[in-house]
């Protein structure tokens, strides 16, 4: 082989050796962008696989009304309910009177005999757990009642008595307690909007299985009786259900 082809064949390889070298460095200079987005890729593709998704909470209203069916009360069950707590409640302090004066007599040897003080005992005893019966029965049926003042509560039972109010009970199905009463109360009456005031809660009725609000109505419309049902909406005061993160 001639110097001539020598040299030339010398000239290809270097001109060669300097693209291949070229190449590695155009390699070796482009970032690693490619696996790290892959990367990134794989994971949001996991985080949707497995449904994750990345919220905040808000503070959110709960619904402001509520809507049941309201009963219209017999009263005249009240006044007797009244009257036999009032009876029983009597009959429990003249027991107790009676006791005290024999208890008296037959301390100073004046004519009471042992045998006549223990039956005054015994009716005393009675008088008195009828008189708790009573208080009882009278809570359970009229709680809201129960915690008026005396004064208050007889001016409510005559108007009632009278025709003047009416007292609804409005049933809850499904809910055994209350977090807080509502402010006020609707009935629709054929229509028209009749206001209504919150007593506040009953016991549970055996036929709903729920909590009860006793309800208040002044001045009702006339021919609604015992035993009227009357649709009621019970307006709650708003109140947030997640409380607002602090900023």
């Amino acid at each position: 082989m001639s110097a001539c082809a020598r040299r030339t064949l010398q000239v290809a390889a270097c001109v060669a050796l300097a693209c291949s070298l070229g190449a590695v460095a155009d390699d070796d200079d482009k970032p690693a962008a490619a696996p790290q987005a892959a990367a990134v890729g794989s994971t949001l593709t996991n985080r949707q696989q497995l449904g994750l998704v990345v919220a905040h909470p808000l503070a959110a209203k709960m619904p402001d009304r509520i809507e049941s069916l309201g009963l219209v009360l017999d009263t005249t069950t009240l006044v007797s309910d009244t009257g036999d707590m009032t009876a029983a409640s009597v009959a429990a302090r003249s027991s107790k009177a009676e006791v005290a004066r024999l208890e008296g007599l037959y301390g100073s040897g004046a004519g009471a005999s042992l045998k006549t003080l223990e039956a005054a005992r015994a009716d005393e005893a009675k008088a008195v757990a009828q008189s708790r019966f009573t208080v009882a029965r009278f809570a359970q049926h009229w709680g809201p009642l129960a915690n008026m003042p005396p004064a208050n509560r007889q001016k409510f039972i005559e108007a009632a008595s009278r025709g003047r109010s009416l007292l609804l009970r409005a049933d809850l199905p499904g809910r055994h307690s209350l977090g807080s009463l509502p402010d006020t109360a609707q009935l629709d009456v054929d229509g028209v909007r009749v206001p209504g005031r919150i007593l506040g809660l009953v016991g549970q009725n055996d036929e709903t299985q729920g909590v009860g609000l006793l309800i208040g109505v002044d001045n009702a419309p006339a021919g609604l009786g015992p035993g009227a049902l009357v649709p009621v909406t019970l307006m709650m005061a708003k109140r947030a259900a997640v409380p607002a993160l602090p900023r």
